[in-house]
């Protein structure tokens, strides 16, 4: 009896994998050493975030004992302050959330770029037709074996191609406030937020650095001579 044909889908020979991209980003030595700079770049308006929290309980205690005690004006005073405190804390913790998903994503994009190549050697030596990830949403897997889960081997392999230098100095590039042939800015000890990168690269607008303020240039030509030296700094954007 003659052998019949393949069945389809088998005609093409090669392994298959999977795995977690995420993960593996985060895993590498150079997504540690971005997940601690992001954590120290936010970790003072952190603490200033539960700084304000504490104020408004604080606050919210001195109302509660107030009660049968107070005026009607201390009463509406403390209200009031309250009030104008937690929408502060509101506004800050937003303004906190988007600049560290911008930062994060900032990160996942650019060391994203390095996993995909490395992701593309990897198959093309090991004979790998495909290579799912995992960590994406609505991904169609359901279920794998461990056995087909590459995520630890690339991150070796991303390792040896994008070595960490010992002692590398963790501050963060605060987004990306480099040179775009529009403005210039240079980090302190306090970082620059996104937001404020944004402001400089336009070329446009007033930022207050310290007691001082400092006008960004209007116009490209002007601009481009610009560089702003950014100490510990206010977030006003006036």
């Amino acid at each position: 009896m003659a052998q019949g044909a393949p069945a389809a889908g088998t005609a093409a020979s090669g392994k298959v994998g999977v795995l977690n991209v995420r993960q593996a980003i985060l895993s590498t030595a150079e997504g540690k050493l971005a997940s601690a700079e992001l954590q120290s770049q936010f970790a003072p308006r952190q603490t200033e975030l539960e700084n304000m929290n504490k104020q408004i309980n604080d606050l919210r205690q001195r109302l509660a004992a107030c009660e049968g005690k107070c005026s009607q004006e201390e009463i509406a005073r403390l209200t009031t302050q309250g009030q104008r405190l937690a929408q502060q804390l509101q506004r800050k913790q937003d303004e906190m959330q988007e600049d560290a998903n911008a930062a994060q994503a900032e990160v996942f994009e650019r060391l994203g770029r390095k996993v995909n190549d490395v992701l593309d050697r990897y198959a093309r030596e090991n004979g790998y037709i495909l290579l799912l990830d995992y960590s994406a949403q609505n991904t169609p897997i359901v279920n794998f074996s461990p056995q087909v889960d590459v995520t630890q081997e690339i991150v070796r392999l991303y390792d040896q191609a994008y070595p960490v230098k010992a002692g590398a100095a963790s501050q963060p590039k605060c987004g990306n406030a480099t040179a775009h042939g529009e403005a210039v800015a240079v980090c302190a000890e306090n970082h620059i937020s996104p937001k404020i990168a944004r402001t400089l690269r336009s070329g446009r607008g007033v930022l207050r650095v310290g007691d001082e303020l400092q006008r960004v240039p209007d116009g490209a030509r002007k601009a481009r001579k610009a560089l702003i030296l950014l100490l510990p700094y206010s977030r006003n954007i006036l």
